[in-house]
């Protein structure tokens, strides 16, 4: 249900607000000036721009925005795989029941998704064409996504590869023990197609604030191992090459229940479409060292939401 509001609402709601895709959205509209909200399940947030929102509970909405980007749900493979049940009624049920609310009061939709839906090691999944999914997270994302797309008109499906960040605590690591001239033990068998939050928060913005329905893909240019990242980014950083020592996912004993490699994502209809290419790994590791370097900490409150 709705709950009335006589204030002008703002033009975009992120829900999900605060968590590392969602904050840095809400950051780079407001420094492109357009009005924002967010959502976030954390009690403590106090900014007049958050709503109290928990996927699973009762809905109350201030107001209905054009536009409704939604980035919240739980995207840990092990947990889907533990508690299928339960990350179902979050992932796909709840999702779904908040996007028929926003959808109904004219919102413009688009909800995130992952290559979890896309599983496959080599070559670029194209945005009409799956093979089969074996994984519960995969498979609660894809359901999602037809969910989604159901609606019809001004809904948004937005595939994305791997983010690579300094907030996600491997990658920090990473920048850390480099910089202090410290081993770091990627994994040699384990990949990713990496892009930046930079990368994915633009293109994200972009496609939200142009209304454009379909299902769109963001993703890196190239599928590299964690090893052979670690290495290019202790090269960008003018580490030693011999810090980076490259570790197995067998020998860490991470082989039962590890998700599958997912492949790139074919960038066709998004580069048709707003002129995006897929970022390629220099570009990646310049935004990862920009980040790292020059941009605050992320906390969990309203002014360092809005200082990225």
């Amino acid at each position: 249900m709705l709950a009335e509001s006589n204030s002008l609402p703002p033009k975009v709601l992120v829900v999900g607000g605060d968590s590392l895709i969602g904050s840095t959205l809400v950051a780079h509209f407001r420094s492109q000036g357009t009005s924002v909200g967010y959502t976030s399940r954390r009690p403590h947030h106090k900014s007049p721009a958050c709503i109290p929102l928990e996927l699973g509970k009762a809905i109350a909405l201030p107001y209905i925005p054009e536009v409704a980007i939604l980035c919240a749900g739980v995207t840990d493979f092990r947990s889907c795989a533990e508690q299928p049940d339960a990350t179902r009624r979050i992932n796909v049920h709840a999702v779904l029941e908040l996007a028929a609310t926003l959808h109904l009061g004219g919102a413009h939709i688009l909800y995130l998704s992952s290559n979890a839906v896309c599983e496959i090691e080599k070559g670029s999944v194209q945005s009409h064409s799956l093979p089969p999914i074996t994984t519960e997270l995969g498979a609660q994302k894809y359901d999602a996504e037809c969910g989604i797309l159901a609606l019809g008109e001004r809904a948004t499906v937005v595939r994305a590869t791997k983010v690579v960040s300094s907030r996600v605590p491997m990658f920090e690591g990473w920048l850390t023990r480099l910089g202090q001239h410290s081993k770091i033990f990627p994994w040699s068998d384990k990949y990713l197609c990496p892009i930046s939050l930079r990368f994915i928060a633009f293109w994200l913005a972009e496609l939200a604030l142009r209304h454009v329905s379909g299902v769109f893909h963001l993703s890196g240019e190239n599928l590299v191992s964690y090893s052979e990242f670690g290495l290019k980014l202790a090269a960008s950083m003018s580490a030693d090459c011999k810090l980076v020592v490259p570790s197995t996912m067998d020998g860490a004993g991470l082989t039962n229940g590890r998700p599958p490699q997912h492949a790139c994502l074919d960038m066709k209809l998004t580069t048709s479409t707003l002129g995006a290419t897929p970022q390629t790994v220099g570009s990646v590791l310049s935004d990862l060292l920009e980040e790292f370097y020059l941009t605050p900490a992320i906390g969990w409150n309203d002014t360092s939401v809005s200082s990225l």
